[in-house]
């Protein structure tokens, strides 16, 4: 027990735990010991942050939180835009797939053997008529 009372009376002399490492104490005994004395790590010292530093980071964070919530912002004013702009490209779309459907259908009964005229009549509109049968 003498060197573990030695180890702690050089280390509350001032001694590093390095320090008595290099000079030939275990190294899990200088740590235990300084541990101990309440030393928060070995060889460092914790250092109040500077209040100035310290205000300098809050300014920078409150900066990036501005910046992102004024990108957030431009982005919601040109929401309208975005949104007309996807209807429309849904209207067209609609349009397209009703008349490919139509075409198709008037291809099928043309195939099974009605009267091309008659086909003509029940394929055109046909996506529109069953559409709004759905809807009522």
């Amino acid at each position: 027990m003498g060197k573990l009372n030695e180890i702690r009376n050089r280390l509350k002399a001032g001694d590093t735990p390095r320090q008595l490492i290099a000079e030939g104490y275990s190294r899990s005994s200088v740590y235990r010991e300084n541990k101990k004395l309440n030393n928060p790590h070995p060889d460092t010292t914790i250092k109040p942050v500077n209040d100035e530093l310290q205000e300098l980071r809050q300014r920078r964070d409150i900066a990036k939180l501005q910046r992102e919530i004024a990108e957030i912002e431009a982005n919601k004013e040109m929401l309208p835009d975005r949104v007309a702009a996807l209807e429309k490209t849904v209207l067209d779309q609609r349009i397209l797939l009703s008349d490919s459907v139509d075409t198709a259908f008037y291809n099928s009964l043309v195939y099974a053997r009605v009267d091309m005229k008659e086909a003509k009549e029940l394929a055109d509109g046909w996506v529109d008529r069953i559409d709004k049968k759905i809807r009522m």
